[in-house]
């Protein structure tokens, strides 16, 4: 079983697949994260302006943990 494993991992390595998978998703995050800063504030859009410090904070914010589920 672990040389199956082996075997299949130096597959991913040595092959172009991984490579090229990797660099189209990071191509799909970067357009995404793109095309959200460009239609920030843009009018009829349902998002609020990255620019409003409420946004901003909201963004950076993480929430408490939830402690109990009551």
């Amino acid at each position: 079983m672990n040389t199956a494993v082996g075997a299949e991992v130096r597959k991913v390595w040595t092959t172009k697949l991984g490579w090229g998978m990797l660099i189209g998703s990071v191509a799909f995050a970067a357009v995404g994260v793109i095309s959200q800063i460009a239609s920030s504030g843009v009018a009829g859009s349902s998002a609020s302006p990255l620019t409003l410090g409420a946004t901003q904070r909201s963004t950076l914010h993480r929430p408490p943990a939830v402690t109990s589920l009551r």
